[in-house]
């Protein structure tokens, strides 16, 4: 009797600290999502209104949130799924824009530079487990 009891409090102890993890994770997700979202906004709205002024250092800083965020964006007012955010592009226009400003064509170009080492080459891998099941991972070199 003593042990039913002990294990339902124990269990009960361990079913509250569950629930309490699982809820801590929900608010650290919803808040990266959040930040995400600020970012992927900020960057569009750097990205576009440096394109419209002609202005090297708001596309510099826009890409940098767009490279940050790690996935494609959607231009503003798009709803096409291939109409996204081309970096290397963008920073292409804004060494245009930037003209003979040798520091800036620096650092577009180490920008640009960068995007290509982080994107890598990355592949699903698909192996079978000891049982037979066929399991698959995201590989990046």
């Amino acid at each position: 009797m003593k042990r039913n009891i002990i294990k339902i409090i124990l269990l009960s102890v361990l079913s509250f600290f569950a629930v309490a993890g699982s809820a801590h994770a929900a608010k650290g997700d919803a808040r990266s999502q959040a930040e995400a979202t600020s970012k992927a906004k900020t960057a569009a709205g750097l990205i576009s209104a440096g394109l419209k002024n002609k202005d090297p250092y708001a596309i510099l800083v826009g890409v940098r949130y767009l490279n940050q965020l790690g996935t494609p964006l959607l231009k503003p007012g798009s709803t096409k799924k291939g109409d996204v955010y081309d970096p290397e592009n963008l920073l292409d226009q804004a060494k245009g824009f930037a003209g003979k400003n040798s520091h800036l064509v620096a650092l577009l170009e180490e920008e640009k530079d960068n995007i290509v080492k982080s994107r890598g080459n990355c592949y699903y891998s698909y192996y079978y487990d000891w049982y037979g099941n066929l399991w698959y991972e995201y590989i990046c070199d």
